[in-house]
């Protein structure tokens, strides 16, 4: 391959990478909005509050020829409704790779420039060292070419006594050599003169010879040079890319997490304010029911036995809407490194989530729930754990592989359902639980349901110096 296709080839490697950094920052940008307020969440609950009872939200029917697409290839790249966050890494991956590549060929580039200008260096030092050894003899030359040309100027203007010398020869043989002598005189000193003009001539040849390399040289070196410094600086454009989406992605969870906090915070203080509050009025139908008025006390009565009766149902899981009571603590931390890349990231949680489904019908699955994670954006232990909460692992699941209370849905394969589950959560629930989000899933039971599956998701992982991994 020429050096100029070559060229070429670097400039249209670093043209995609630059191409594609731009499309991740821009990726990047739409996906910065602030996400869904504690607001939004309780509109969200009060909705599900308010539903027909069903224990989950419901897809759309996955054999809608308009519904979206579900299911992916654990082996392939984020599908294109992955989370735009997902996106804007993968791209950013892509650009960086694609720039270190493009940086490596401008180094190779630069290796055989090299070699090349040293193997020029040699004849340029070469072409040095004859010009110089010329420049030494055409001093002298030019002496002797001055001779000569006087030596010949002399034989044209004394021609008379050329001529008697030739007249004057003895006989033929004497004739023929003062010729010889004469032609030998002729030819000597054109010769110099000769010598001189090919000794100039080559010299004029070597230097221009010597300015062709050395322009040669400064230009493969600039060029080198340069596409060296053009590929560095669309890495380095492409690593910030990168480094800005990961961030985005890692102060996403954070701000999942720390909402997360503050709605358990929330939903406890009003668990405690209810607890207090129903304290109170135990203690004053009991007061009721105690005094002189018998028509109180009956009413008081009555009323203690509807709330026994309530909190009966709620212990059975059958209050269609039951009240927060106790204290809600939030779901330990994930640990989750987004900024290891696709591979990286699945290959961690296969394993981990591997070990949490052995000898469940879910086992072998890791992959498929990495993948989506990975895919969708959410907290990795979620659909897992969801899928213990309400189907021991797949055990005893309502339909075809959907162990996770999912609407009416039946899928054909676990990854095919996996893929849709934790596409689910991303797009109508959020990174990770929350007490509201757990109202919104399973408004009959929420409150057992939450606590259930915070308990399954660190049993996935906890994180604690770094990580430890518990059996299920």
């Amino acid at each position: 391959m020429s050096s100029e296709n070559a060229f070429q080839n670097v400039q249209s490697a670093l043209h995609r990478a630059s191409r594609t950094a731009t499309f991740a920052l821009a990726a990047l940008l739409l996906c910065s909005a602030p996400g869904t307020s504690l607001l939004a969440e309780r509109a969200l609950a009060a909705e599900a509050d308010s539903a027909s009872g069903d224990s989950a939200m419901a897809l759309a029917d996955p054999n809608d020829p308009d519904a979206p697409h579900t299911g992916s290839n654990p082996d392939t790249n984020a599908p294109e409704d992955a989370d735009p966050l997902t996106i804007a890494i993968e791209q950013s991956w892509d650009a960086f790779e694609r720039a270190e590549g493009a940086v490596s060929d401008a180094g190779v580039r630069i290796a055989d420039v090299e070699a090349r200008i040293d193997s020029l260096q040699e004849r340029i030092d070469a072409n040095q060292q004859e010009l110089a050894r010329l420049e030494e003899r055409i001093p002298v030359q030019r002496q002797r070419c001055a001779e000569a040309v006087r030596t010949l100027y002399k034989m044209q203007q004394d021609g008379q006594g050329v001529i008697d010398l030739i007249l004057n020869a003895e006989n033929l043989g004497s004739l023929l050599l003062n010729l010889q002598y004469l032609q030998n005189i002729q030819d000597h000193n054109q010769a110099e003169i000769d010598r001189l003009v090919d000794l100039q001539q080559q010299a004029q040849r070597i230097r221009e010879s010597l300015e062709a390399d050395q322009a040669a040289l400064a230009d493969e070196q600039l060029t080198a040079y340069d596409v060296q410094a053009a590929a560095q600086k669309t890495r380095e454009e492409a690593e910030e890319a990168l480094e800005e989406a990961q961030e985005a992605r890692r102060k996403m969870q954070d701000d999942a997490y720390e909402k997360a906090e503050k709605v358990c915070e929330e939903v406890t203080e009003l668990a405690e304010e209810a607890d207090r509050k129903a304290a109170e009025e135990a203690e004053e139908r009991k007061r009721i029911m105690e005094g002189d008025d018998e028509e109180a006390a009956e009413a008081a009565r009555k009323e203690q036995e509807e709330i026994d009766e309530r909190a009966s149902r709620q212990a059975r899981d059958d209050d269609p809407t039951p009240e927060p009571s106790g204290t809600f603590e939030v779901v330990g931390r994930d640990g989750a490194d987004w900024s290891v890349g696709r591979d990286a990231f699945i290959e961690t949680w296969t394993e981990r989530i591997d070990a949490y489904l052995e000898g469940s019908p879910l086992a072998g699955q890791g992959k498929a729930f990495a993948t989506a994670a990975w895919n969708y954006g959410v907290d990795p232990r979620w659909s897992p754990a969801i899928s213990n909460t309400e189907s021991s692992k797949g055990r005893y699941c309502f339909r075809n592989h959907n162990a996770w209370g999912w609407g009416q849905n039946d899928w054909g394969s676990w990854e095919e359902a996996i893929d849709a589950h934790v596409k689910g959560l991303s797009k109508g629930y959020g990174y990770t639980i929350t007490p509201y989000l757990a109202r919104k899933y399973c408004p009959p039971n929420w409150i057992k349901w939450y606590r259930n599956t915070c308990e399954q998701m660190e049993k996935i992982w906890v994180e604690e110096e770094g990580g430890d991994t518990e059996d299920a």
